[in-house]
């Protein structure tokens, strides 16, 4: 894979994890609504 590639592929990641933490702490912060 090209390094632009990876790097992208990376950087995605990184983007969808600190949203998955985001979330993650909104859902803590507020009563659940389902699950």
């Amino acid at each position: 894979m090209p390094p632009l590639v990876t790097s992208g592929l990376s950087f995605i990641l990184i983007q969808h994890l600190k949203a998955a933490l985001f979330t993650n702490n909104d859902l803590f912060a507020s009563p659940p609504l389902s699950n």
